[in-house]
């Protein structure tokens, strides 16, 4: 929740909200999708990036904004969620009297994303592998997208042990060893442009 709360603030929460120009009214981008309550971490985070990306777009920012974004996710949301939001957002017998947009989406995710499926993000980190097909960037890449979703990620060193151990045997003499890159002495950006 950290990480949310992180990016609603980086991303709709100090950004200007002047006018909008007439290139985004000639754009007409697609709106955001409907997030129904899926227990799918990885479906919430597309929903979400798609809802901020919409609201800064539209300039839908800054925190004197914040009543129109829980206004709007509302809008956004389908099924449960819906039914969620009606009851804990909307209903004048409701517990909470104020709610911000970011702890609107706090709570969406502590209702609806359990236990067992923010686990599943480190268990595919574990099982995440390198394949030849792929190549050593589409790893990086991979255990990336697993860290982010993560409850509580690895360190920087964790992390450059894992993908360099990862790595094929080949790799790792001639390229890495070679040029004295370890896990313990060199920076991730380092490691990987020795690797490319």
């Amino acid at each position: 929740m950290r990480r949310y709360s992180q990016r609603i603030r980086e991303q709709v929460g100090d950004k200007p909200d002047g006018p909008l120009g007439p290139e985004v009214k000639a754009m007409n981008p697609p709106k955001p999708g409907k997030y129904g309550g899926q227990d799918n971490m990885e479906k919430f985070d597309d929903w979400l990036t798609q809802l901020l990306k919409y609201f800064r777009t539209f300039k839908i920012t800054r925190y004197g904004r914040d009543g129109d974004c829980v206004l709007y996710t509302g809008l956004y949301l389908e099924g449960m969620a819906a039914e969620w939001y009606d009851q804990e957002v909307n209903m004048p017998e409701r517990r909470t009297g104020y709610w911000s947009f970011e702890d609107l989406i706090c709570g969406l995710f502590k209702r609806f994303i359990h236990e067992a499926t923010a686990q599943q993000a480190t268990i595919n980190y574990d099982r995440t592998h390198y394949s030849p097909e792929k190549g050593a960037l589409a790893f990086y890449n991979d255990l990336k997208r697993w860290v982010h979703r993560m409850v509580e990620p690895p360190d920087e060193y964790s992390f450059r042990r894992k993908f360099i151990g990862g790595l094929p045997l080949s790799i790792v003499k001639m390229v890495l060893e070679a040029q004295g890159i370890t896990a313990e002495h060199s920076s991730m950006d380092e490691i990987l442009d020795e690797v490319k």
